[in-house]
Order: C-alpha cells, then sequence, then structure tokens
C-alpha cells in the first residue's frame, strides 16, 4: 500500500489535487484542496480504495486523520469513501471523537450527507468497536474522560502503550472537568513534535 506521497503540488480541482511524485501525477481526492498552493512541495498520507471498475486515492495532512478515514469506510456500513471524506472535511478529529463518545447523533448529522439514522449508526458501530479495543483504564477522578481520551488516540492509529504514554506526559495539565476534546488538545500540542 502507498503509505505517503511527496512531491511538488501540480494542480488543483474543487475535490482532488494532483502531486507531481518523480515525474508521476497522481491525482488524489483530498478533505480541502484549496488549502493547498501549487509549486510548493507537499507530504500527502494516502489510502488507495479499490473498486471493481475505479481506483481512486485519498488523502490527509496526518497519518491519524487517514487512520480515522479507514476507520470509517472499513467499520460503518453505509459510510463509503466519499461520505467518510466530506465527514473529516466537515469536523476537527478531536470534535468527531468527542461526539462518537458524547454519543452526539444531532452534532453529526449536522454534516452533510449524514442523516439521523446514519450518525446514530456510524456512533454506535466506531463506539462499540473501540470499546472492543484492550484499554488499561487508571483509577482516578478522571479515569472514564482519561480511557476515553485513551479510546480516541488508538482509533487515530496510536498503538495503546504509546496512547497512555502520551496521556502520562500531559497528566499534571489535566482537571477533572477537562472533555476528552480538551485532553486532546493538550496533548497534540505538548507533543506537536512527535506528530
Amino acid at each position: 500500500m502507498i503509505s505517503f506521497l511527496e512531491g511538488k503540488l501540480e494542480e488543483i480541482y474543487s475535490t482532488s489535487v494532483v502531486l507531481n511524485v518523480n515525474g508521476i501525477g497522481y491525482e488524489i481526492f483530498v478533505t480541502q484542496p484549496q488549502h493547498f498552493k501549487s509549486e510548493i512541495t507537499y507530504r500527502i498520507y494516502t489510502c488507495p480504495i479499490y473498486r471493481e471498475d475505479s481506483q481512486s486515492l485519498y488523502g490527509f495532512e496526518s497519518p491519524e486523520q487517514r487512520n480515522f478515514f479507514k476507520l470509517l469506510v472499513e467499520k460503518v456500513s453505509g459510510v463509503g469513501p466519499k461520505l467518510a471524506l466530506t465527514i473529516l472535511s466537515f469536523f476537527k478529529m478531536t470534535d468527531l471523537c468527542s461526539i462518537i463518545f458524547s454519543h452526539d447523533a444531532d452534532q453529526l448529522s449536522k454534516c452533510p450527507g449524514i442523516g439521523k439514522k446514519t450518525a446514530q449508526r456510524l456512533i454506535l458501530e466506531l463506539h462499540d468497536y473501540l470499546k472492543k479495543l484492550p484499554i488499561v483504564t487508571t483509577p482516578s477522578p478522571t479515569s472514564k474522560t482519561h480511557t476515553d481520551a485513551v479510546e480516541s488516540l488508538i482509533v487515530l492509529g496510536y498503538a495503546r502503550k504509546q496512547a497512555e504514554q502520551l496521556i502520562e506526559k500531559i497528566q499534571s495539565e489535566i482537571t477533572p472537568e477537562d472533555s476528552v476534546e480538551t485532553i486532546l488538545k493538550k496533548v497534540f500540542k505538548f507533543n506537536k513534535g512527535t506528530f
């Protein structure tokens, strides 16, 4: 599988960009094509999708975003690559994790293409999937939030041990009032150099 592509951006379309990698132009469907600039070198983390009648390449600014895309496409029935891309264009990663753990179908259904039933199914299927992951809970006043934050990091592609370590690094900055979203923002900010 092509994990990422690095090259100079040649063309920008409404839903995709063309990246020149050593003389080969790859069309990559991305979340925000308008954020790219021509003649600039980018590294785009990719996920190829193969169908009977087509082959498409989807690209993301981080491995975490790509991993969440794969999770949406592979684990949620009724969510194809185009809808998954729309979801990731509409919500920030931390917001998505927070929505899933708080079962906020109303918030999720604000995304174009997501009806109430699809929102409920997405939350149910991803939340159930996350619950099956081997999570070690830490007995503390913030145990539930801590666990949900670890689950969010795992769904973004981190190993359980690594996710636990990332949370532990900012343990002194976490308060009992912090939501999962707040904790993840603190993790990403503190560990900016490693993401």
